[in-house]
């Protein structure tokens, strides 16, 4: 048996020295080896390059016909994108692959760059971010600056001090108007080692241009160091003209890092005699788990005299920051009654995004629904009608009937009225029918005999205007 298996061997390699192959290595293909053909490797083959044996030295060429085949057919980059992605996880040290993906990214196509990002992440290679910061450097002025964000994004994925080093070497490129160095400034904060704070600290105090950028960043680097040292410029603060850009942007810092260090200082400044610095500081104290921070901040709101001072400001990315935080809707919501305060609390829930005719809730919905409902009874007028006011954008078909109960209420009738022809106005036929049937229950089936008139005479309304 033994000599029968060296017969077929030495039979096996004789067929394929007749075929003119004389050696057989692991690295390399036979020169004579087939190579892939074209449809092997075409870009519009959807099935992703795992295992497809193409030789090393067509990956790069492979990477650009994947390139051209999203600029060509962008409905179907995600599918290249995935061919990319497979190309870097098999080949993550191929040079002229890494270098076309790179060079992609200074191109700054959407698609491209989108891809290229994916790509050069899953490598893993840290050889990227020299390429990287090469090229940046390398970058002239006026060079198109569209989706910058992707080198942020790369750099950031490796998070050793070797990067740390390279990335800090960028905040030395001062090219105007410092796109270089925003993306730096970015990818710093995004990898969150504090041996970027004092570099940040000092283009926060140096920069005028980069001051909301190094802001930014500081405020995602979650370190007592990090908030000793924005409370040390903010208390030492620099006279110049960027000095209250400085304020604010050390204030949202302070916000977003919510270090429990910073609530006494943030108090104080409620007392600014600056209002964009006072209102700054209120939205800062919203985002501390503090129940002293938390009624600072509401007491300002209240008592402030002009709302419409922070109403035009943009209140998604702070309602983002609170939404989870029961305490603070629900002092919010004791305050509705005070005429003050009323616009910002309209402000807060035009804001945030509330499901409708869904099956899942989120509890904040939950909350705001169920505070709002039971002041519909409220003994204070005002609050009754701020009440009906808020919940306009939160009902739902369920909810008429608790409207429709509140038509005989003459401190709230013409809001409630005015809420219910808006529905009749859509034309929405579903709702319409839930609208009919909870106006008949009440003119038919209570006991409240002005709410019966009250639901007639909007019955007689509805059909007046069909």
């Amino acid at each position: 048996m033994h000599n029968k298996r060296i017969i077929i061997g030495f039979l096996f390699l004789g067929q394929l020295a007749s075929a003119g192959v004389t050696s057989i290595t692991s690295d390399q293909p036979p020169e004579n080896y087939p190579k892939p053909t074209e449809s092997h490797i075409s870009p519009s083959s959807s099935a992703v390059l795992v295992g497809v044996q193409t030789p090393q030295e067509d990956l790069a060429k492979k990477v650009d016909s994947l390139f051209t085949a999203i600029q060509n057919n962008p409905n179907r980059w995600q599918e290249y994108g995935q061919q990319l992605e497979a190309i870097a996880k098999r080949a993550p040290t191929d040079e002229g692959v890494l270098k076309r993906m790179v060079e992609e990214l200074h191109r700054r196509t959407t698609l491209g760059s989108d891809s290229a990002t994916k790509a050069l992440i899953v490598t893993k290679n840290r050889h990227v971010v020299d390429l990287l910061v090469a090229l940046l450097n390398s970058e002239t002025e006026g060079r198109n600056t569209d989706n910058d964000y992707h080198f942020a994004d790369i750099l950031s994925s490796f998070k050793d001090d070797q990067t740390i080093d390279a990335v800090l070497t960028l905040l030395d490129n001062h090219d105007y108007p410092g796109t270089k160095r925003k993306i730096a400034i970015q990818a710093l904060g995004y990898i969150g080692n504090a041996k970027a704070i004092d570099p940040l600290i000092k283009v926060l105090k140096t920069e005028g241009s980069l001051i909301d950028d190094a802001g930014s960043a500081l405020g995602i680097i979650h370190s007592t160091q990090t908030t000793s040292r924005l409370l040390e410029v903010l208390q030492k603060g620099k006279k110049d003209d960027f000095e209250s850009f400085r304020q604010i942007a050390i204030i949202r810092a302070l916000g977003t890092l919510a270090d429990p260090q910073a609530i006494e200082t943030l108090m104080g400044l409620l007392r600014s005699s600056n209002k964009t610095i006072s209102i700054e500081a209120a939205f800062a104290l919203l985002n501390y788990n503090s129940t002293e921070a938390l009624q600072a901040s509401l007491a300002y709101f209240v008592k402030n005299n002009n709302p419409a001072d922070f109403y035009g400001r943009d209140l998604k990315e702070d309602l983002d920051r609170i939404s989870d935080k029961e305490n603070v809707i629900r002092n919010l919501m004791s305050q509705i009654g005070n005429a003050k305060f009323r616009l910002f609390i309209e402000a807060i829930f035009s804001n945030i995004e509330t499901p409708f005719h869904t099956h899942e809730t989120p509890p904040l919905f939950k909350l705001q629904r169920s505070l709002l409902f039971a002041r519909y009874k409220d003994p204070d007028p005002a609050i009754r009608k701020g009440a009906i006011l808020l919940s306009k954008s939160m009902l739902t078909e369920d909810d008429l009937p608790r409207l429709v109960s509140r038509l005989a209420d003459p401190t709230v009738h013409t809001e409630v009225t005015s809420i219910l022809k808006e529905y009749v106005r859509y034309q929405d036929p579903y709702f319409t029918k839930q609208l009919l049937k909870a106006l008949k229950a009440a003119a038919t089936q209570n006991s409240d005999i002005e709410l019966k008139k009250a639901a007639r005479a909007f019955l007689k309304t509805i059909r007046t205007t069909k």
